[in-house]
């Protein structure tokens, strides 16, 4: 015969009981016998269990098993149903029929499947998993067999009564009730060769051997001296829930020579080790030993108010519980003995002592009180602390307005000045958004406002003043002064993130000025006034120099007099002669030229002019690449797009808690960053969408930068026709390889690449710093509230409520990028790029040094043919879904030209002085 094959059964889930069904009369349905587990004439059952599922797989088909309350033929029987794929069986009576059904229909056979087998019934482990918390468990008990009629006698016991209900497949035909198993069956007629006990299963020996295990062993007093009967209510009560070691005979030892009536904690002190501390389950398990060994608790009090306990062995325990209790209400029984401390009276005595050394008077009396003012009635906080009603009545109220003990809240205060109109919100937001009267944080958060730091270029009086000379019909004084105070504003705070360029000759070098002087020049007069020509100059550059600059809104610059305000002299190009240097910048040359004339080391002065000059330059640069971005987004129409990227600095994993392996060696993830901003037709505001990418790929290149790029405009349903990007202008987008990849992108993306500007390392990309310094605090937010930074997917959930941000995973692919692509000439000295697809530089690379200044470059089709041997590729990296924004990212657009009256009104007196003392003025011609 051959031999059954063995199937894999996995049990998916073991269902439930339903105790109608499985210990009610059609309990004969919802059990089955196995026949692994067999005992002469005793048969254990096992619960079919509704909602238990197996998964079997039969000629690489895998089919799950299903049991369902209710067939075709009885709802009170357990359905089977079978699946495979989409397919599935009906509801049957049988397993064997479902499974067998379905897998004729998968595989058009006539094999016969056995539903036992692939329900799992003949597998151990599947049948302990269907006892789990199985209180009671069925078992079949063979008496006589009888060809009549087939009917189920269900017996049961209820309270005191044996029931005996007689059944006819789903009809309850008879029931017979009697106080004992053998009156009831009297009163039913039948089987009488057979005793009541026996027909219930009383007398069989597993029954006798489940009821000897649930037997809870007792004992009187009388019977202490049996130690077989005292081992047993050990074994049973305590023994598991106390230390070996103990003699817990004694107890009962002792009980009997000193009377009827102990104080049981006392007695188990005297049982255990020194410092010994009970558990609650081991005084519990106690406590049920002595109700066992014949004892009662006649304690008078509850755990409130003593945590000792009176047990009496007498067999009169109801005449020793009244003693006790008389002598407690009288008085005579003190529930603390002096060794135990009252926690009660002492809670008291503290909190009055408290009341009484208070310094706030009634007030603090008030506030203390109110921590258990609603715990305790009127009378007994009158009685325990001596405090009148009206006192805890108003420590009730405090407690209901400001919490138990909590501090006084104060009043709101009322602001009754209407809000603010759309327009005079959108001029303050512009004035704080231009760098010549702000730097903004690139790392710090407001956390009141959820807004980046910005650090005021100014004094509060000196902000309004130019405020009000650009609105003068906007923002009152007062209004302006209190948005200052409350917003994310700081006037002197340690600065952070500064350039060296910066750091270096905008701050180190005034220093040194400053102890050259002190250390060369004796003469208090002459170091002071030389001290604070210093301060002057260090103001002059720092803060005015740069509003005396006039830059167009358009980012176009023109011709000015005054030779250090003239960009175009500074970036080469300008034609004309100037003949006058406005009184502030002459102030820097005189300084130095009086300072050469008192000190001798003119190399090192010589040294720090240039320095400063130098510094001077990258003022008037930064300047002139931070109106470009502005000057863009005025360029902006409803068919283009500007777009501002960047990196952010590594994303690294956060904890809340963190060792020092896990800080260390940390690789973490890049973050790219892509503001893009649109406009709609006739609309004053423009809109900013943030992608974000995070990736596992820290290779931050120009194939990198392209694949973020692709991951916005190929999922882009509308696209802009033509875009501009503005970025830093470090190694990762300026580079040949990425210069040569814009040129594919009409083709690509159908996009025209209307120009690339690159810009110095952290300048002119505010709103990009503002978003990345959002991210950064919403990460720290998302720590600190409980979660932890340990997958790119804990990113996506820590920013993506931000306002207008998308995020999602990008991993690029670069199994192809082996040949490496030539330079072109000049690139680093080249910081503005186009790419014209008409006119007679189609297809060209046109670049220049700065935007609006000097010649085109061009780079002709063959020249940038022959940067790369290899054909350019279309980036196609692994992207995941990205987010929706939560939220819309809105700005008001600012057309003001960079300017300032101050330098107009210095030029005006500057030409007046020269027409009234042209004869006079040698110091200030002929600069060109």
């Amino acid at each position: 015969m051959a031999k059954r094959r063995e199937l894999v059964v996995a049990l998916i889930s073991s269902g439930e009981l339903d105790s109608e069904l499985h210990y009610g009369p059609f309990s004969r349905n919802w059990w089955f016998t196995s026949s692994i587990k067999k005992d002469n004439n005793l048969e254990m059952m096992y619960p079919i269990r509704i909602g238990m599922k197996t998964q079997v797989e039969l000629n690489g088909k895998n089919f799950i098993m299903r049991i369902l309350k209710g067939n075709n033929i009885s709802k009170n029987q357990p359905g089977y149903t079978s699946q495979c794929d989409s397919d599935s069986s009906e509801i049957e009576d049988n397993p064997t029929n479902a499974i067998t059904s379905i897998y004729r229909q998968v595989f058009k056979t006539k094999t016969k499947i056995s539903g036992s087998i692939v329900m799992g019934f003949d597998k151990e482990s599947i049948i302990a998993e269907l006892l789990d918390d199985i209180e009671f468990h069925p078992y079949i008990i063979s008496i006589e067999n009888k060809l009549k009629e087939r009917c189920l006698f269900v017996q049961k016991f209820i309270k005191n009564n044996s029931i005996i209900e007689i059944w006819n497949g789903d009809v309850k035909i008879l029931d017979f009730k009697s106080d004992s198993p053998e009156n009831v069956w009297r009163k039913v007629g039948i089987l009488e060769k057979f005793r009541g006990t026996q027909l219930f299963g009383l007398e069989h020996a597993y029954t006798q051997s489940i009821i000897q295990r649930l037997f809870i062993p007792k004992c009187q007093p009388s019977q202490w001296g049996d130690e077989v009967i005292m081992n047993s209510l050990y074994e049973y009560h305590l023994k598991k829930r106390t230390i070996a070691n103990v003699n817990w005979l004694q107890l009962f030892k002792e009980w009997e020579s000193c009377g009827n009536i102990i104080e049981i904690n006392t007695a188990l002190t005297r049982l255990y080790p020194k410092k010994y501390k009970f558990t609650d389950r081991e005084i519990q398990a106690w406590s049920s030993m002595l109700k066992a060994a014949g004892c009662t608790n006649i304690t008078p009090f509850n755990n409130s108010i003593s945590m000792c306990k009176f047990w009496t062995r007498s067999s009169e325990s109801e005449v020793d519980k009244k003693n006790l209790n008389d002598l407690y209400n009288s008085g005579f029984l003190n529930p603390y003995p002096t060794k135990i401390q009252n926690h009660i009276e002492s809670f008291w005595e503290s909190f009055k002592e408290c009341l009484a050394i208070n310094k706030k008077g009634p007030n603090g009396i008030r506030r203390i009180l109110s921590i258990i003012a609603h715990k305790f009635s009127y009378e007994e906080l009158q009685n325990k602390l001596g405090v009148s009603s009206n006192t805890i009545n108003m420590a009730r109220k405090y407690a209901i307005l400001n919490g138990p003990g909590g501090q006084q809240i104060d009043k709101p205060k009322i602001i009754r000045n209407p809000p603010l109109s759309e327009e005079i919100e959108n001029q303050f937001q512009i004035f704080f958004s231009d760098k010549s009267n702000v730097t903004m944080s690139s790392y710090k958060v407001d956390p009141k406002t959820n807004r980046p730091i910005l650090y005021l270029l100014d004094q509060k009086e000196v902000l309004w003043k130019r405020f009000s000379e650009n609105y003068p019909n906007g923002m009152k004084r007062t209004t302006f002064m209190a948005r200052i105070e409350d917003g994310p504003y700081r006037y002197r705070e340690d600065l952070g993130e500064l350039c060296s360029i910066c750091a270096e000759y905008g701050y180190e070098i005034f220093d040194d000025l400053i102890k050259i002087i002190k250390l060369h020049i004796e003469n208090n007069l002459v170091q002071n006034k030389l001290l604070q020509d210093v301060e002057q100059i260090r103001r002059h550059i720092k803060k005015e120099y740069v509003r005396e600059l006039s830059i167009k809104n358009n980012g176009q610059i023109e011709h000015d007099e005054c030779i250090d305000h003239c960009l175009l002299f500074a970036f080469g190009e300008c034609i004309k002669t100037h003949t006058i240097r406005c009184n502030r910048c002459s102030k820097f040359y005189l300084f130095f030229d009086e300072l050469e004339s008192i000190i001798k080391e003119k190399q090192l002065l010589e040294n720090k002019k240039e320095k400063l000059l130098h510094y001077l330059a990258h003022q008037a640069r930064k300047t002139y690449l931070n109106a470009q971005v502005q000057a863009n987004l005025l360029k902006l129409d409803k068919d283009g797009a500007i777009l501002i990227v960047d990196y952010k600095m590594r994303i690294l994993p956060k904890s809340a808690r963190e060792t020092k392996s896990e800080f260390f060696g940390k690789k973490g993830w890049t973050l790219h960053s892509i503001l893009m901003y649109t406009k709609q037709e006739n609309d004053e505001k423009l809109n900013i969408v943030a992608f974000d990418h995070w990736s596992t790929d820290t290779k931050q290149n120009a194939w990198f930068t392209a694949s973020s790029l692709y991951a916005v405009f190929e999922t882009m349903s509308n696209k802009p026709k033509w875009v501009i990007l503005i970025s830093d202008n470090g190694p990762h987008y300026h580079n040949s390889e990425m210069i040569i990849i814009m040129v594919h992108w009409k083709e690509w993306y159908d996009v025209e690449v209307r120009g690339w500007i690159f810009l110095e390392a952290g300048e002119a990309k505010t709103a990009i710093d503002s978003h990345h310094a959002q991210i950064a605090h919403a990460i720290k937010r998302y720590v600190r509230i409980g979660f932890e930074i340990k997958e790119g997917n804990d990113i996506e959930n820590a920013i993506k409520d931000l306002c207008g941000t998308s995020i999602g995973e990008l991993n690029p692919y670069r199994e192809k990028l082996d040949k490496k692509i030539k330079s072109l000439v000049g690139i680093s000295n080249l910081n503005e790029w186009k790419w014209p697809n008409e006119g007679p530089f189609a297809g060209y690379i046109q670049a220049r040094p700065l935007p609006n200044i000097g010649n085109y470059i061009n780079y002709s089709p063959a020249q940038i043919g022959k940067l790369s041997k290899s054909k350019i590729i279309k980036p196609n990296p692994t992207l995941s879904t990205p987010t929706n924004p939560q939220s819309t990212w809105i700005v008001p657009i600012s057309n003001f030209d960079i300017t300032s009256k101050r330098a107009k009104i210095d030029t005006l007196s500057n030409k007046i002085l020269k027409e009234s003392y042209e004869g006079n003025m040698n110091v200030e011609k002929n600069f060109t």
